[in-house]
């Protein structure tokens, strides 16, 4: 009985801490465009990065926040997608590393999306969120956007893309 009722309670102590997906207050996005050359080798790691103006400040002020009413700021979504929506396959990517980091810091990268051992092939690629709190990096006047790429073969075709990453907004 005992036993049972241990089962019974773990499992709906699972079920409950699995059921609500946490969602932050505010949203805010950043993007990098990148350029994938013709003559990309796949035995090299290809690495993009762009110097992003933050929009930290102006966030706040058109929310009506202040900088203490911010408890954490988590990538919620990082996608790989092409400029003006031209067929591409993303098979050709095996494995991508997207990060951001403050300039005066290049050594404190914090990474906000992976994939690894990519096998599928759709018109957007999607990375998986990282779990760090980033608000001390967005929240400086300009941060890089960091976009580290491995592909399978050499592409033959020049190809734009942007590196998409949403951050949730989590108010204390």
């Amino acid at each position: 009985m005992v036993k049972t009722l241990t089962w019974i309670f773990a499992f709906a102590a699972m079920t409950l801490s699995c059921s609500s997906e946490e969602r932050g207050d505010f949203e805010l996005e950043y993007r990098m465009r990148f350029e994938l050359p013709a003559n990309a080798n796949p035995l090299l790691t290809h690495v993009f990065e762009q110097r992003v103006a933050s929009s930290w400040i102006s966030f706040l002020n058109s929310n009506g926040l202040k900088e203490e009413d911010i408890r954490l700021v988590r990538p919620s979504l990082v996608s790989i997608a092409p400029v003006l929506d031209r067929e591409i396959s993303y098979e050709l990517v095996s494995e991508a590393h997207a990060g951001i980091y403050d300039p005066a810091d290049p050594g404190g990268k914090l990474f906000v999306g992976d994939l690894y051992d990519n096998v599928e092939a759709p018109a957007e690629l999607l990375l998986l969120p990282g779990l760090a709190d980033v608000r001390e990096i967005v929240r400086q006047p300009e941060f890089f956007m960091q976009l580290e790429m491995r592909i399978r073969a050499v592409p033959g075709v020049v190809s734009e893309h942007f590196l998409v990453v949403r951050f949730d907004v989590f108010l204390k």
